[in-house]
């Protein structure tokens, strides 16, 4: 039985680099043991720092490299370790303390063991690739080009990371929000094959080769609408299979809840991109879901039946004013807004 930790905060560990995770007691006792506290705590985490989860995943891929370690290290062969770290700054080194010996004496073979991994292979294979992490501000888009030539184009208040050189089998970026994904085939030079391309959201990942698709994520729900090519979807939590989907195709999946695959309109689901909204019978409550999360304004109705409201409207994404105008004409409603609010209630 483990004695669960207390651990920092989520803002603690927001700022957190690869080292700092890997000395972390409670983090080590999340990825050897994976008790269930744990397991709620790091999921919402990384649904509240998505920025977070290459780091976090570096950290995990170590550890679980080091299990193949089967004896401790000895006490004298960790203080010849720390004595070799500390020759390397600016303090002199300092005789190792008994209170010291026996802090580490719990988790002396992971220590020790990172240690070693860090000095064999070179502490710049983890930490040398850089990332870069665009974010987009209210009623905002950017488009991005990966350094393959992918394209990525970020809606409103969404957040991508990728790395500045894609290494290894794989190219992976991580992204929060949403974003419309037009990928390029890449042939890795060791063994002619396709390179996979996969986007990380919170509770799933889209593992491609070349292709076009729409990734959203917010609210705990995650959907991908596929427009060309073929994708395959993974889920984190590894309760349900990986699908793949053909054109047309899109999976909504609401974390706790089983996953949908229905067919899609695929112009509407990325009308985004060309800067409309397009809404077709659509309800008010996920009208004003768009609204929340492209201008970063609150709604709030004053009755709520509104919300079974259906709409019908294709228009170029207006400023926050002249949508105010636009939805109290098509709703017939009054529709004021307060700093940064929109209010909805029936005409007086």
């Amino acid at each position: 039985m483990h004695t669960m930790r207390r651990h920092p905060t989520y803002e603690t560990y927001a700022r957190y680099a690869v080292a700092d995770y890997l000395a972390d007691e409670c983090f080590l006792e999340w990825v050897k043991h994976n008790p269930a506290e744990l397991q709620a705590f790091w999921r919402q985490f990384l649904q509240l720092h998505p920025e977070k989860e290459s780091e976090v995943q570096a950290a995990r891929d170590m550890i679980t490299k080091l299990r193949f370690l089967e004896q401790s290290p000895s006490d004298e062969q960790i203080e010849r370790l720390w004595q070799h770290i500390e020759a390397g700054t600016d303090t002199p080194a300092r005789k190792v303390t008994k209170q010291r010996r026996l802090y580490w004496q719990h988790t002396r073979m992971w220590a020790a063991a990172v240690i070693l991994f860090l000095l064999s292979f070179g502490i710049w294979w983890w930490f040398g690739d850089r990332h870069t992490t665009i974010r987009t501000a209210d009623a905002l888009r950017r488009q991005v080009t990966l350094p393959d030539a992918s394209v990525i184009t970020l809606n409103a208040n969404s957040v991508l990371r990728y790395p500045t050189h894609f290494r290894g089998s794989t190219r992976e970026v991580w992204i929060a929000g949403e974003a419309f994904f037009d990928i390029t085939r890449q042939i890795t030079d060791k063994d002619q094959h396709l390179q996979p391309f996969i986007v990380h959201t919170p509770t799933l990942d889209v593992i491609v080769t070349g292709t076009s698709f729409n990734v959203h994520t917010r609210r705990q729900t995650a959907q991908v609408v596929l427009n060309s090519g073929r994708i395959t979807v993974r889920y984190k939590d590894a309760v349900y299979p990986e699908q793949r989907l053909l054109p047309g195709q899109a999976i909504t999946y609401i974390d706790g809840q089983a996953p949908q695959l229905l067919a899609a309109d695929t112009s509407r689901a990325s009308s985004w991109k060309k800067g409309k909204f397009t809404f077709t019978d659509t309800p008010l409550r996920e009208v004003i879901q768009q609204i929340e999360d492209y201008y970063g304004y609150r709604v709030i109705l004053k009755d709520s039946t509104m919300n079974s409201y259906l709409i019908n409207a294709a228009l170029d994404i207006p400023d926050i004013s002249t949508l105010e105008a636009v939805l109290s004409d098509v709703l017939h409603v009054d529709v004021k807004k307060q700093d940064h609010t929109l209010i909805f209630s029936d005409h007086p």
